[in-house]
């Protein structure tokens, strides 16, 4: 066949190969050539190479002078090829100063000047790799838009890069790391280059597809796990294995993987699958899946599966568990192996004789069976097969085939005297693996004996057992997938254990010596694993003030709750988003000081308790007094009368107690087993019949003061009431609410944190929601102020008075000021009086560093959040963890950190606390609304018992006090007793 003629060059008329022809176009390029040549010159035409480098050395010699007599060609940038800064700058800024000639703007056109980094101008070599170009691809301007966009760095147009870097017009992920940098400069723009930079930006946007792989950033974690199933960083190692695969024209490597595992995850049809990846037709995508199958059964496989990816010695020293070694093995280096087929299923085939062979009439289903040898560990060695599930397969017809054919090479890797565990099903293979001199355990047959022998049941029981550890370390694996997930990002921690996660020790060790442990050897910031969902901990001010209070509305909600029952789902602190916005602004105003006034005669009538119980203990000398018992009465009466208006009898103090003394199993169930199981299972942590009670209560009261008008309005001094007569405000008082509950107590908030506070209570809860609390919601509030009030206020007191009776000269103290303040009111105690008590204030704040409740809180990410300036990367649904007890007992925040010093918290001192190291009631827009409340009813505890009574130490009082596991993170201790001696000589009326 002969040869086709070579094109010549209009205007040397010498011949040129094809790879440099270039198209003339219809710009300035056509009128030189046309006058070049005295011809008239068409578009379409063509010259060689060099004489269009000779147009562009005209070009840069004019320096623009012809610009504004012809329009120039688009694509003539794309063919730039000097590297002269100058002409470079020329070329640059063509198309701008055109537009600038035809619209005749002013030459003082204000300009910009973006520092960015530059590549080579050399247009020989590639963009990307460097090296010299062979098969040359122009960079377009949305390419060039994306590298600057994601590198910002500079690409001068007509710089090109090779081949294999584009896919589908796209430069591939692994390019844009690998693009060289020459040097940093500064880009000039003017208006109209603005606008061109914005459309250019506009285009690319709008190139881009939702299901890209290569863009580094298009896709979060949630998407790859829903998508493909593997995580980012999993399915980036897969890609890093598969390397005999190649770029094409038409998909990606990750594009094609990703493919394949969207197929094998979702089985999605061919033709959607191309709509969804931008394929061309379904044909493609099955080319694309082959594709995929061959490489990952080349590359992937043989490293991950089959007998020849691991030797025997390493199966026996690393995955052969020691019961397995004494119970079935005679020699040394002898390798126990367990096989045993499954099932998979597959689509119903339109070939009717594979249709028949596949279909299982066991399990009714179009399956196949893949036989799988595994070490006692449950590590699997190879998978064989798949063979048909039909009449002619059983278990032992399909070992007998892979052992007679030697599928891959097992008799070889197998020695003589090893071991096959095996299950009844098997046994008629055990003739035919003796001839291969391989040893079998097998359970035994009855053989129409109505019982086994001895030495029988005893080897059942070992080979079922065996086996069941074979599946149980398959669970294992389960539990433990994620425990390397912070190991693998470089975040110290403790070791996870299957099933519990780091929550283990909480149930043997008290919380505040394992979290102290943790912080110590770990650092500031460590992860933990709830189960196996890992978690974080983070214990500096900083990252705990943008977490709290800067980020909130990433870190909004806490720890969900395992619950769907209808009151305790209704929990403030269960409450998530927009509800929580709600009901909070609607509670926030019940807490001003102005509404403790009107239940302020409530706490002071109750302390009298304290003093009945406290000057029977001082009658006799040698009684010594319980602080727990104490207190708990008393908190036990403030709140019932507060909350439920009610006094509390023996039924109300038996179901009082069930919400706080629930026994070990209901924790550990909260804590292992997942939501649904306990909801299907009707569980709840809290005793459903104490929630029942305390509902019938509060339904009645209710009831009652709605029907009772009179009392309805005449009896507004209980939180029952505050809570049926509340209504959302608006946020100017929602503002002074938040500004009155925090200086309540010691809290070190700028004006910044309570902003932030009442943006988060008013910005974002919409119009059209109730401003009242429905009845349900009224009993969860009272039910919740009940069971965190109750405790928490009681402990305060009982750790609060257990430090003055071992530090008298504290006491001493207190008792001056106290003595002296109420000298200035006439003996009197009201509430205005009580705020003026600074050095009590510094001893209950003190109290609370030393002793706190809660020993962390708990937020939870609701997208994924980049921890300061760390690298770590918080996902969307994990719990961040603040170290409350480690922070308060850190001696780089507070010198001596287990010392009594209530100096520490006088407003003289203050201002050597760190911000954010101090978080008894926590911080940001969801700290404690209850503050006021719990502190105003411990000082008027104290004050009462104080002004009369002394505490001392006594014999049965133990120092330190001792803790307990409660597998929660609160504090719990052993019984508090100390001694108290009465202030005045107390005489008793002589009986009549």
């Amino acid at each position: 066949m002969p040869n086709s003629p070579r094109e010549k060059c209009l205007m040397c008329e010498k011949s040129f190969d094809q790879v440099e022809m270039r198209t003339i176009g219809d710009g300035l390029l056509r009128v030189y050539v046309a006058v070049r040549s005295s011809k008239r010159i068409f578009t379409e035409e063509y010259i060689c190479q060099r004489c269009r480098l000779q147009f562009f050395n005209w070009l840069r010699l004019m320096e623009g002078d012809f610009d504004r007599f012809c329009s120039r060609d688009k694509n003539d940038n794309e063919f730039l090829t000097n590297d002269d800064d100058e002409t470079a700058m020329v070329v640059d800024n063509y198309e701008e100063r055109i537009m600038e000639s035809s619209v005749q703007t002013d030459p003082q056109t204000p300009r910009i000047s973006i520092p960015v980094f530059r590549c080579s101008k050399s247009h020989q070599s590639c963009v990307v790799c460097g090296i010299e170009i062979i098969s040359a691809k122009v960079l377009s301007f949305v390419q060039r838009t994306m590298i600057f966009l994601i590198r910002a760095v500079f690409v001068s147009p007509g710089s090109r890069c090779c081949s294999e870097h584009v896919v589908k017009k796209q430069l591939t992920v692994e390019s844009f790391d690998k693009i060289c940098i020459s040097k940093t400069d500064c880009w000039t723009l003017d208006s109209f280059g603005l606008q061109v930079l914005f459309t250019d930006i506009r285009s690319m946007l709008l190139q881009q597809n939702s299901f890209n792989f290569d863009g580094p950033t298009l896709l979060n974690e949630e998407a790859y796990k829903t998508i493909v199933g593997l995580t980012k960083d999993q399915f980036n190692d897969l890609i890093g294995t598969v390397s005999s695969m190649r770029n094409s024209h038409t998909r990606s490597i990750r594009t094609a993987v990703a493919i394949f595992l969207a197929k094998m995850r979702l089985s999605l049809s061919n033709r959607l699958l191309a709509i969804l990846f931008h394929i061309d037709n379904k044909r493609n995508v099955s080319h694309i899946i082959s594709q995929v199958r061959i490489a990952l059964m080349k590359d992937f496989v043989p490293a991950h599966l089959g007998l020849h990816h691991i030797d025997r010695v390493t199966a026996i020293n690393q995955h052969q568990i020691a019961i397995a070694t004494v119970l079935h093995t005679t020699k040394p280096q002898q390798l126990c192996v367990v096989a045993d087929s499954t099932y998979l299923f597959i689509q119903k085939s339109s070939d009717n004789k594979f249709q028949r062979r596949s279909y299982s009439m066991h399990k009714h289903r179009h399956l196949v069976k893949p036989m799988i040898l595994t070490t006692t560990d449950g590590y699997i060695l190879c998978v064989m097969g798949p063979f048909l599930s039909d009449y002619k397969n059983n278990d032992a017809s399909i070992f007998k085939h892979c052992v007679y054919n030697n599928e891959q090479d097992i008799l070889n890797w197998l020695h003589d005297d090893d071991v096959l565990i095996l299950d009844r099903g098997f046994r008629d293979t055990v003739r035919a693996m003796k001839q291969f001199v391989f040893q079998v355990a097998m359970p035994s047959f009855l053989n129409g004996r109505k019982q086994f022998s001895l030495e029988e049941a005893n080897l059942n029981r070992c080979i079922t057992k065996v086996r069941w550890i074979v599946e149980s370390g398959r669970a294992y694996a389960y539990l433990t997938r994620n425990h390397r997930y912070w190991e693998k990002r470089g975040v110290p921690g403790p070791r996870p254990w299957p099933f519990f996660g780091t929550y283990l020790q909480q149930f043997f060790k008290p919380f505040p010596e394992t979290e102290m442990e943790w912080y110590n050897d770990y650092g500031k910031i460590y992860g933990i694993y709830d189960g196996s969902k890992p978690g974080i901990i983070v214990g500096d001010p900083d990252l705990i003030k943008q977490i709290m209070v800067k980020d909130f509305h990433v870190f909004t909600n806490r720890r969900p709750v395992k619950t769907t029952h209808k009151i305790m789902s209704k929990f403030l602190s269960s409450l998530v988003g927009e509800e929580w916005k709600r009901v909070r602004s609607i509670i926030t105003p019940t807490f001003t000081s102005r509404k403790m006034k009107k239940i302020f005669q409530i706490m002071k009538n109750s302390s009298d308790t304290i003093l009945e119980k406290l000057e029977r203990a001082a009658l006799q000398k040698n009684e010594d007094i319980d602080l727990k018992e104490l207190y708990g009465c008393y908190t036990m009466n403030v709140i019932a009368k507060c909350a439920f208006a009610t006094e509390p009898d023996i039924n109300f103090v038996k179901h009082a107690t069930k919400l706080f003394t629930f026994p070990f199993w209901r924790k550990f169930l909260d804590y292992t087993v997942p939501m649904r199981l306990l909801d299907s299972l009707k569980f709840t942590v809290l005793p459903s019949d104490a929630m029942d009670f305390f509902r019938s209560i509060t339904a009645n009261l209710i009831h009652q003061r709605l029907m009772t008008v009179q009392s309805h309005h005449s009896c507004d001094h209980d939180f029952l009431d505050l809570l049926m007569n509340a209504r959302r405000v608006d946020s100017v008082e929602i503002s002074q609410s938040i500004k009155d509950i925090d200086d309540a107590s010691f809290r070190q908030q700028t004006d910044d944190d309570r902003n932030q506070n009442q943006n988060a209570l008013t910005g974002l809860v919409t119009q059209d929601v109730s401003k009242t609390l429905d009845q349900n919601e009224i009993l969860a509030q009272s039910v919740l102020f009940f069971s965190v009030g109750f405790e928490t206020s009681s402990q305060l007191l009982t750790y609060c008075t257990y430090c003055l009776a071992l530090n008298p000269d504290c006491q001493e103290a207190l008792y001056d000021e106290i003595e002296k303040t109420l000298g200035m009111n006439h003996g009197r105690i009201d509430y205005d009086i009580v705020l003026k008590m600074v050095y009590l204030d510094a001893v209950i704040s003190e109290t609370l560093r030393l002793y706190n409740p809660v020993l962390r809180m708990e937020r939870q990410a609701s997208e994924d959040y980049t921890l300061g300036n760390t690298n770590i990367v918080i996902r969307k649904g994990m719990i961040v963890g603040i170290p409350v007890w480690a922070l308060h007992h850190d001696p780089q925040y507070y010198p001596e950190p287990y010392a009594f010093k209530p100096e520490r918290f006088l407003m003289e001192n203050r201002e050597q606390i760190v911000p954010y190291t101090y978080l008894p009631f926590g911080a940001g827009p969801r700290s404690c609304i209850g503050t006021r409340f719990a502190l105003l009813e411990s000082k008027v505890a104290l004050i009462k018992a104080l002004s009369k009574y002394q505490f001392v130490p006594s014999k049965q009082t133990r120092i330190p006090l001792r803790f307990l596991p409660v597998g929660r993170p609160l504090l719990r201790c052993e019984d508090v007793i100390v001694g108290v001696e009465s202030r005045i000589q107390l005489t008793r009326t002589p009986k009549s």
